[in-house]
């Protein structure tokens, strides 16, 4: 049964993954040609920013809230309430951290000051937004999540069409309609669980003590894994043009649709197997959904492959045709790094071991070098490779722990 309701919450979720997918090409779509090549690159910078902190900020309570909750609801209450006090403190350090960085060192973010406070005012926001929705999903809310998320992407868009209707718009408004979608998105996640819980909760720090043993963890594994994921938007920003920025900026948001489908499939096996109890069962499981998603995925991203050029230069005008090579190269990258979202979820459920960390460390340093080396002789081409080598690295070093501690389970049972 359980393989029903799995198949069932992948499937919905995929789904309202594809209206979002339709509502954010709409939006993207206007924005870029409203706003231009340029400031389109702001703006994805401004989003970075604000998607770095949250992903610093959260200290693995992301991950940690579902684990939990899946396992006993009976925490829901405490997790809540802890969610929204520390998601206001945290964001208050993060906050000023940026604030006096941008103060002393300017030309490293190279943002219009007015802009970037604007950007801050939305990180408690989105850090609250992101530990409450994986508390709804730990409940195995999973339908209701996609159903909210919709609800607000689709008043988002009405906004931004409303607006383009009668204003010029800039990246300031772009920003604030963001801003907008994630206070939207908190109350009505907030709203739901409040519903949840049927008897009287405080903070407790008894409980974020024990849940940060394992969040702590997933948190360092989360932080180097975004930094691979998102932090060549900020080389691009220092070594090259704002033009280059935008190029590739539209690359990567457009590569961050197409990887939609192993975060859902991840999401959702990852509440799945926190709630069985046997290794073996999580290994099979996991072994099962792999293999096919491999095969559907491959098929998939040929085909964007060839539809790529069309795509984009339809989409969003020939002013982004130097984005398509760059998509094309990162293709090759997401399919590995596909693969390795959903596998790493049998290693987060049985323990979450401390070389998934040392992988991401790894994976960085990669990443990081090869741009260094090469970003100011080949440009954009070396931040794509640079990028794909990552990835590859990271599924290879994945796929190996795997193999050897179910090799060390099947000889630990022989033996027995």
């Amino acid at each position: 049964m359980f393989k029903s309701e799995l198949v069932s919450n992948i499937l919905h979720s995929y789904s309202s993954r594809i209206i979002l997918i339709a509502l954010g090409l709409l939006g993207n779509v206007i924005i870029t040609r409203s706003l231009g090549v340029d400031n389109y690159g702001t703006y994805t910078l401004l989003l970075t920013i604000i998607a770095i902190a949250t992903q610093f900020g959260n200290f693995g309570l992301h991950s940690a809230n579902i684990y939990y909750v899946a396992q006993k609801k009976m925490f829901l209450g405490m997790l809540l309430k802890n969610s929204i006090w520390f998601s206001f403190f945290i964001s208050l350090i993060v906050g000023l951290v940026i604030y006096f960085l941008n103060f002393y060192y300017p030309s490293i973010l190279n943002i219009e000051p007015d802009l970037l406070y604007l950007a801050l005012i939305f990180i408690p926001i989105s850090l609250m937004s992101l530990l409450l929705k994986n508390l709804l999903v730990g409940i195995g809310e999973i339908k209701l999540d996609n159903k909210l998320t919709i609800y607000t992407r689709i008043i988002t868009t009405l906004i931004l069409v409303c607006i383009v209707s009668f204003f010029n718009i800039d990246v300031m408004i772009v920003i604030s309609i963001f801003g907008i979608g994630l206070l939207i998105d908190f109350f009505l996640v907030y709203s739901k669980l409040k519903k949840e819980i049927t008897y009287r909760y405080k903070l407790s720090f008894k409980l974020l003590k024990k849940i940060s043993k394992f969040g702590f963890k997933a948190y360092l594994s989360a932080i180097f894994a975004f930094l691979v994921l998102k932090s060549d938007l900020f080389f691009v920003n220092y070594y090259l043009t704002k033009t280059d920025l935008g190029h590739y900026s539209l690359a990567v948001s457009f590569i961050d649709y197409i990887y939609i489908l192993p975060v859902v499939i991840g999401t959702v096996l990852f509440q799945k197997l926190s709630s069985l109890k046997k290794n073996d069962e999580k290994y099979n499981l996991m072994k099962k959904i792999t293999f096919t998603f491999s095969g559907v995925y491959f098929v998939f991203l040929v085909i964007v492959y060839f539809l790529s050029e069309y795509l984009i230069t339809f989409l969003y005008g020939e002013q982004f045709r130097d984005s398509v090579i760059l998509v094309n190269l990162l293709l090759i990258g997401i399919f590995f790094m596909g693969i390795e979202t959903i596998q790493v979820q049998y290693l987060n459920t049985i323990g979450f071991p401390k070389e998934i960390i040392y992988y991401w460390i790894i994976a960085l340093f990669i990443n990081i070098a090869i741009i260094l080396n090469f970003i100011e002789q080949y440009g954009l081409v070396a931040v794509a490779m640079s990028t794909v080598i990552s990835y590859f690295t990271i599924f290879v070093l994945i796929t190996f722990n795997i193999l050897k501690k179910r090799n060390k389970t099947f000889i630990g049972n022989k033996n027995q």
